[in-house]
């Protein structure tokens, strides 16, 4: 059913795109083909290879260990990316920083609830040689990596003064908790109705800016509710939906705090805008059908994926690269453990190796890539 739904999402976007639209872009395009072409390849790859869960999940732990350790490195040397800000990561400004750390936190967090490798074990190969060779080879990765990297990454994450990111953290830790924390509830709720307060007014105007561009994206959104503005037209959308804004209430007091229309803030809104109400739903429902199989395979990958998409509707990760790649990493591990009979396998196996023979077709289109991206970057 994923497969399905990926499928038929790839190939709603083209048909969008062949429309045209008021705002087509060919390079939104081209990224939108690259994550499609990059889930069918590992789809391939990974049914062939079926590795356990516990790699993806200490592999991203180890990025958390580095990414709050250069986080450290860059508050006491100056050495962040952007001008404005002391601490950005790998990233270029502490927001996506955030993002990682957060997800990081939610994997020690879920590993530390649910007994760590107790539950991991259970999706692990079916021999158990994985479990058996892991417990051998890396016992101190094993107990202790989860404890560091929720201990580095909850002292930096605060720094970074991402909302999305601590409200993310905040919703996953009151369900994993939930019967710890029901005796103190009345209290719990006073403290997030007191902490949700403290944030909006800390940073008023970027809380009014997200609020200009939800209600100027979806005043954009109704002239064209079901095939959307076209793939790659938010830009031009949101602005025009601004404007249409000013003049029906000139006095709405949202208009100081708006600068950029760039992001959307909220991917799926992104989504519904671009390609309308019928690719919206697709978009949905593929990942409830990535996460009732997450779920059954790894609650750690299931909870962490869930914070990134909290925070999605708060921010924009799936804007960036290294955001998209862990998603379309996490849906084609999720599926391809369904596949475990060799027929399926070889299947999957000659799907990748038709794709290594059109590979060569890249070199084709490198040159308008290269042109389409230096262009963006000059605009």
């Amino acid at each position: 059913w994923t497969d399905m739904l990926v499928t038929v999402w790839m190939l709603y976007v083209v048909g969008r795109v062949w429309m045209g639209g008021e705002y087509a872009c060919g390079t939104d395009f081209l990224k939108m083909m690259e994550m499609g072409v990059l889930y069918m390849a590992l789809r391939g790859v990974l049914s062939w290879v079926q590795l356990s869960p516990a790699y993806i999940i200490y592999g991203m732990l180890l990025c958390g260990v580095y990414e709050a350790g250069l986080g450290v490195w860059q508050l006491v040397n100056g050495t962040g990316r952007h001008s404005l800000y002391l601490m950005t990561g790998s990233f270029q400004n502490p927001g996506p920083y955030s993002a990682y750390l957060m997800m990081t936190v939610v994997l020690s967090m879920t590993l530390s609830h649910n007994g760590n490798e107790e539950k991991l074990s259970e999706h692990l190969d079916n021999d158990g040689h994985e479990v058996r060779s892991l417990k051998s080879l890396l016992p101190m990765i094993r107990t202790w990596l989860p404890r560091v990297t929720l201990l580095m990454a909850i002292v930096i994450l605060p720094a970074t003064w991402s909302r999305a990111a601590l409200v993310s953290v905040g919703t996953v830790a009151l369900w994993l908790y939930r019967q710890k924390y029901w005796k103190y509830r009345w209290a719990v709720w006073i403290g997030i109705v007191v902490l949700a307060m403290g944030f909006y007014f800390a940073k008023q105007g970027s809380a009014n800016g997200r609020m200009l561009t939800w209600t100027a994206s979806l005043t954009a959104w109704i002239h064209k509710p079901w095939m959307g503005v076209g793939v790659g037209g938010f830009r031009a959308a949101c602005a025009d939906g601004i404007a249409e804004l000013y003049r029906v209430s000139p006095e709405l007091g949202l208009f100081d705090f708006g600068g950029v229309t760039d992001f959307a803030f909220n991917d799926l809104l992104k989504v519904l805008v671009e390609q309308g109400l019928v690719s919206a739903l697709l978009c949905v429902v593929t990942a409830v059908c990535v996460m009732m199989k997450l779920y059954r395979l790894s609650l750690p990958l299931f909870y962490g994926l869930l914070s990134l998409f909290i925070f999605s509707m708060f921010s924009y990760p799936f804007e960036l690269l290294p955001y998209q790649i862990i998603l379309v990493l996490l849906s084609a591990f999720t599926v391809s453990h369904a596949d475990k009979d060799e027929k399926t396998i070889r299947c999957k196996l000659g799907r990748v190796m038709l794709l290594l023979a059109l590979m060569p077709i890249a070199f084709f289109v490198a040159k308008d890539i290269q042109r389409r991206h230096e262009t963006d970057k000059e605009v």
